[in-house]
Formats: structure tokens, sequence, C-alpha cells
């Protein structure tokens, strides 16, 4: 009886030693990865370790970095955006206008006043019962079509001044603000939203779309970046020279989204196209551009980093993209990051006493009209 004890307890031993040793190795052969990531902090390691076991892009990104032995653009204030399990909850597609509507049924269908924010080319149709004004930075077509997709048919303002601040609008002076792809493009994100909601008054709505960068059939390679967490934005909003400070490195993440189109292209069995930021608004860079857009239903769903993603080629693209500050994507989100941001202003916001409700956010579906896009009000 006591020869079997014996034999029982060395062979629990020998397992547990077995299984120690195995999760040892597998630990080493991390760490010989992260030993390679020389301008990594010991934090940021833990950190990208303990993502790499939830979400195989983060693995990609982490083998990225110890190729070309730094941070990946983003990494000082990102984490991994986990598309493929944020991609299971998009909603079905819905015209913008719809879903506008959809929400102002709720409220009395009388007289009201609108606002919309860098409109461009493509403004939502809203109700008849809203008399709607329009702001922009600039108001001459020609600052229009720099600024804007299909600048040559935008809106013309009515209201000339700069989204991040509105300094020129009065507070609680609409009943209905609404800003469709303008917030990724304002370097203090927090900041612009405070000011969105000033001006709406109480009881109003605020209407924002973001672009969602999970979106798998989004021509640039927004989808290989990371999304920015809560506390970067609470940083940004309490201290303007932060965000100043990080333009060069939000800049670095649009040159991932420019490099990353033939990245797409390539892993989707499609040809390289050789785009570039320095061929933009040029007639070789629109052709090119056109053909890109043509192709984003053949797009493989979900693509993550590759090794021979050279950084100079990311930090060349965003080096041009910086020269051209109001077409760069300095914020991105996923559905999850963007509840997290608005979930931290709800209470940031309330302690300078702009308090508010966040009614919805979602993601919604391509339509034929616009890409996939995170969708959220917020009531006064």
């Amino acid at each position: 009886m006591m020869s079997l004890l014996k034999m029982l307890l060395v062979c629990t031993i020998v397992c547990a030693v077995t299984i120690v040793l195995f999760f040892m190795n597998q630990f080493a052969s991390s760490c010989l990865a992260a030993s390679r990531l020389q301008k990594l902090s010991p934090e940021a390691v833990m950190t990208s370790l303990q993502s790499a076991s939830e979400d195989q892009a983060a693995v990609a990104r982490i083998a990225w970095e110890a190729r070309w032995r730094q941070l990946f653009p983003g990494r000082k204030w990102g984490s991994e955006p986990n598309c493929r399990s944020s991609m299971k909850f998009v909603r079905k597609p819905q015209f913008r206008p719809l879903w506008v509507a959809e929400r102002l049924q709720r409220l009395p269908a009388i007289p009201m006043k609108g606002l919309e924010i860098g409109a461009c080319s493509m403004p939502v149709q809203m109700p008849p019962h809203l008399n709607m004004s329009y702001l922009d930075h600039k108001a001459d077509k020609e600052g229009l079509s720099s600024a804007c997709f299909g600048g040559a048919s935008a809106t013309v303002p009515d209201i000339v001044d700069d989204a991040a601040r509105l300094d020129l609008v009065e507070s609680e002076a609409f009943d209905v603000v609404l800003a469709a792809h303008v917030l990724e493009h304002m370097p203090d994100v927090l900041g612009a939203l405070q000011h969105w909601l000033r001006v709406v008054k109480k009881g109003g709505l605020l209407f924002v779309l973001v672009p969602d960068l999970c979106d798998p059939k989004y021509p640039p390679g927004d989808r290989l970046r990371l999304v920015a967490r809560p506390e970067h934005f609470v940083e940004e909003f309490l201290n303007e020279s932060v965000s100043i400070d990080n333009f060069l490195g939000h800049a670095a993440e649009q040159g991932v989204s420019l490099s990353g189109i033939d990245v797409l292209r390539t892993a989707s069995g499609l040809p390289a196209t050789g785009y570039s930021c320095e061929l933009a608004g040029s007639a070789q860079g629109n052709t090119k551009f056109t053909k890109i857009i043509e192709d984003a239903d053949r797009l493989t769903s979900f693509v993550d980093v590759p090794l021979e993603l050279h950084p100079d080629k990311i930090y060349e693209e965003g080096l041009c993209a910086s020269r051209q500050p109001h077409n760069v994507h300095l914020h991105l989100w996923s559905v999850d990051s963007a509840r997290a941001m608005l979930n931290c202003a709800v209470e940031l916001f309330r302690t300078r006493g702009l308090g508010f409700v966040l009614e919805d956010v979602h993601a919604a579906g391509r339509t034929a009209f616009n890409m996939q896009e995170i969708r959220f009000i917020l009531r006064r």
C-alpha cells in the first residue's frame, strides 16, 4: 500500500514538474521575442503579451515590433481593437437620414434649429421642420476642395468657424447638432465634443458619426491601427500642449493607413497600386484611388500587420499627411473603444457643469453611400 502511495506521489510530482516546465518554456519563448523590443518598457511588453493571448492581430503586431525593434505607431496610447470580436455586433446597414429621423420622431414636430458641422459634399437630409445651418472652416471652393472628399460639390457653409471650438456660435443655440466624419480629425476629441454639446439646447441632441476602424472593406489600412485608450483622450483634453505634442505621433498612425492600402490589396490577392500621399490630388493619384475604391468589396476581411511593412514607409507617408492636417485621421475607434471614451466623458463633463446622457453607441454596416461607421447620440 505504501509503495502504491509512493508511486502515485512520484507520478503527481513528475506531472506537476512537466506542466511547470511546459509553461516556463512557453513564457521563455514569449520573453525571448519580447527581449528584442529594445525600445519597449517592461509595462508595454507585459501589456503586449497579455493582448497577444486574446487576439492574433496582437501577435502579429508584437512580431512586427520585434522585427523592427521599435514601437508600432500609436502604441504609446493605444490598445488592440479586437476587430474579429467586434464585427459580430455590427448592426444592419441603415441610411443616415433614417437613423436620425428615427430618433427625432420622439421630439415634438415643431420648428427647430439644426446645425451640421463639416457637411462637405454629403449633408445629411433632415426633416423639414428643422431649419438647418452649416458650419465649416472654409467657405471658398478651393479651400473646401482641399479639405473635403468631393469638395467641388461641397455645401457652402453659413458659418465659417473652427469646428474644434465653435467660437462664433452661442451656447445652447441649436436643438440638434450633427457631425459626420469630423471628430476623427480633431486634435482634442473631448474638447471638440464639449463645444459641440455646449451649443446644444438642454434636452437637445448631438448626433456624431465616425469611421469604424474595423470596417473590413475600407480600402486604406485603418484596421491595421491601434485604438486609443480613454485616458489618452482625457490627457489631451486636460492639457492642450499634450495634443500638440502628439500630433506627429498621430500623423504616423495615418502613415499606417496610407501605407496599408497596398498591404490590404496584396493580402487580398490584388495587385499593388503604388498609391502614396504625394500623389493625392494629382491626375495619377485620382486614377489610382478610384481603382482602390472600386476594389473595396474584393478585400479580405481580416488582415494582420505584416513583418515586411517597413517603418520608413509608414513615417514617410505620415510626414506627408501631416502637411494636410484636415485630411488626417488623428484618432480612430472600434465600437468598444468609442463607448469607453464616451463613458469617461460623461463624468468628466458633469464635473464641469455640462451634463449629458449617452443614448446610443453602435456600429452600422456599409451602405451605398457610406462606409461602416460608429454612430452615437448624446442628449443634453
